[in-house]
């Protein structure tokens, strides 16, 4: 036990149509609030004119509009931004709070292993009668209390929303609500406590959530949440935000509560009124015929979440890839309402050679060098243009309105950007080598983001940093199939990947960035290397790149193998036990394929390069081919399941010709291989 927390109480809104409940929660409210030195946080979801009416009723009070998308997750992460309590309290707008209830939310905190708490919640029916039909073990899906819940005292996945409380530090780590999750206006949405939950236990093994007594609010029902076909929305939308929860967090974490209460309450409720009807109960078999309708529309529901696209961890808003650069860079900082998330970075002092390989020919060329060169907050050691091709001089002429003695030009006969790029680390001066495309525009801290990363680390633990993919723009259909499909976005959550059994290197970044997580893992981690990011947005270490021999020069862009040489880097990182940090903040954007034929060639090219890639590991030895072996039935599900995470979010406009062309690359990787393999060979025997 110790000390008393300090407490910031959160109320979320939305509509003038609940405006005396919700004027009776915040007055109520209010007068306990006083009485613990409480901060009370009044959150309005995108009505301004609500907004102002909150506070001009209530002065005194910080109201605030919601800073993140529509629904109550986000308004709930807004009000975390704003708190300044230890602990967060958050009630439902149409709830009001029974006297001692703030008093004993806080006393409870007094244990330092809670994590969170949920109070009582009773259902204040209209008129004061309880709908005759409804099974109270659906007390749930009106937001109360329900029979077969855990006893008050017992331990908890997660409280119910409408009366809980949680350390604010442990929601900031966690990354707050996820917006994919909960109710927008009247959908009745639900589960983005739970995922919260899960996330927060995951971060602190030790810690608990508990159901606690003295601490009660009364829940209005209004009238239409007393209906049938209410019940049967909420079962349903329950459902398919399960389905979305489970595809997040996995089945065991996600379904535990609900696979009891369908196997233990259920049944147990159904017997129960079997026997009232046997005994003369004329409304039993209405609660029976209910019980079995919500739990089918539950059932439904999840059914089609299951086959709706797949929501991605590491996003706020689970699917869209293609999020604008400044939600990602900003993500933390919206989060934790701190006003950047590089005033916890240590002050820059590592130097970074920027290495930019180009043929000359693309016409974002000047533009790319200009957003490394010139327009950083935070500049360059040097920037690095390797002319791959220095007989046509395109590269020199792109150049010529450049003069910064930091531009040099590196001249590398051999075709091919593993050839190029290990020039560019051979010319480099700068402890930190960072690479990007001659086809990305860099913004403009993104040297800045990639050496604070390195500067936080003075023992040398994280071998490469990457960044941040985005779209330049989605003006064209190809550019939206190809973020359908493939995409450079890994997310706006900063992750670490340590050696197994590590997590030394992510408690001491979270010193500096609270919402780091440990990094996502897929079925075919490490192998395939795809998790970590892209080679057109990563910086390494210029001693590891040495140390590694460098880039496989039978991979890469230009050579038969047509890619995967970043792929191979990331993957030897990893392997050779270095650490790889994805820094979502270091952004750069990306000009995708204008022409369907265009996309076509990429989408190929790719097919090809992460095959060779991977073949290529797996004829280094045994251990490398078994391992390969262990993770390919999955990574073929990757493939080839339109509801994995690779093809769920390909739209009904997605041309089904573009995911042939990129099998076939995968198909004939191999054969690719090899002739790279003899390529390399007879240049080596030549020069």
């Amino acid at each position: 036990m110790s000390e008393l927390p300090s407490i910031s109480v959160i109320v979320c809104t939305y509509s003038d149509r609940r405006w005396e409940l919700f004027r009776a929660c915040v007055t109520e409210v209010c007068a306990q609030a006083a009485e613990s030195d409480a901060q009370v946080v009044v959150v309005v979801d995108h009505n301004e004119e609500l907004r102002a009416r909150c506070a001009a009723r209530f002065p005194d009070v910080t109201v605030v509009a919601n800073r993140e998308s529509r629904g109550l997750s986000g308004a709930r992460n807004t009000g975390v931004a704003e708190s300044n309590g230890d602990v967060v309290v958050f009630i439902d707008d149409d709830a009001v709070p029974r006297g001692g209830w703030l008093t004993s939310m806080r006393a409870a905190f007094a244990d330092t292993a809670l994590l969170g708490a949920g109070g009582e919640v009773h259902p204040a029916w209209p008129k004061g009668v309880r709908p005759v039909w409804l099974p109270p073990e659906f007390d749930w899906a009106i937001g109360c209390d329900y029979a077969g819940m855990a006893a008050l005292g017992a331990e908890i996945r997660n409280p119910i929303g409408a009366n809980m409380a949680l350390r604010r530090d442990v929601v900031v780590r966690a990354g707050g609500f996820r917006a994919v999750l909960g109710r927008v206006g009247g959908t009745p949405a639900g589960c983005e406590e739970t995922d919260l939950a899960i996330r927060m236990k995951a971060l602190a093994p030790r810690g608990i959530i508990r159901r606690i007594a003295e601490a009660p609010v009364d829940h209005h029902v209004d009238a239409d949440r007393c209906r049938g076909r209410y019940l049967i929305r909420r079962c349903y939308a329950e459902g398919g935000s399960k389905a979305v929860l489970m595809r997040l967090e996995g089945a065991g974490p996600a379904m535990s509560a609900e696979a009891d209460h369908a196997m233990i309450a259920i049944p147990r409720a159904i017997g129960r009124e079997l026997a009232a009807a046997l005994n003369g109960d004329r409304t039993a078999t209405r609660r029976i015929l209910w019980t079995v309708l919500g739990l089918t529309a539950a059932i439904l529901g999840w059914i089609r979440g299951m086959f709706r696209p797949r929501p991605q961890a590491g996003t706020d808003d689970g699917i869209a890839r293609d999020q604008s650069r400044s939600t990602a860079a900003g993500f933390a900082a919206v989060r934790l309402g701190r006003q950047s998330p590089s005033q916890d970075w240590p002050a820059v002092r590592v130097g970074v050679s920027v290495v930019l390989c180009t043929l000359g020919r693309a016409a974002t060329l000047p533009a790319a060098v200009r957003s490394v060169l010139v327009e950083q907050a935070w500049p360059a050691t040097e920037v690095l243009v390797v002319d791959n091709d220095p007989t046509s001089g395109a590269a020199r002429r792109a150049l010529t309105g450049f003069d910064d003695p930091r531009l040099r030009v590196v001249a590398e006969t051999r075709r091919g950007v593993s050839y190029a790029r290990n020039a560019g680390v051979a010319a480099a001066v700068a402890p930190v080598v960072a690479f990007i495309d001659d086809d990305v525009i860099a913004e403009p801290d993104w040297v800045r983001r990639i050496a604070e990363v390195f500067q936080a680390d003075p023992d040398g633990e994280i071998a490469c940093v990457t960044g941040l993919v985005v779209p330049a723009d989605l003006d064209l259909a190809t550019h939206r199939w190809f973020e359908a499909s493939s995409g450079f976005g890994r997310g706006d959550t900063v992750m670490v990947w340590e050696r197994e059994g590590h997590g030394e290197l992510l408690t001491r970044l979270r010193a500096h960035e609270p919402l780091a997580v440990p990094g996502r893992r897929g079925p075919a981690y490490p192998v395939a290397g795809s998790e970590f990011g892209s080679g057109n947005n990563m910086a390494l270490r210029r001693e590891w790149l040495v140390r590694a021999g460098g880039f496989d020069t039978a991979l890469g862009t230009g050579s038969p193998a047509r890619g995967g040489e970043d792929l191979d880097m990331f993957r030897r990182t990893i392997l050779d036990g270095g650490a790889i940090v994805y820094q979502p903040a270091a952004t750069v954007r990306h000009h995708h394929r204008d022409t369907p034929a265009q996309l076509r060639r990429q989408m190929y090219d790719y097919g090809v390069g992460m095959c060779a890639s991977v073949v290529r590991y797996a004829t280094t030895d045994t251990a490398a081919l078994l391992r390969v072996l262990r993770v390919l039935p999955g990574g073929l599900r990757l493939l080839v399941d339109p509801r994995s995470a690779k093809n769920s979010g390909k739209t009904p406009d997605y041309p089904r010709a573009l995911t042939y062309i990129e099998l076939a690359g995968y198909l004939t990787g191999p054969v690719h291989l090899v002739r790279s393999h003899l390529t390399r060979a007879r240049r080596e025997r030549i020069g």
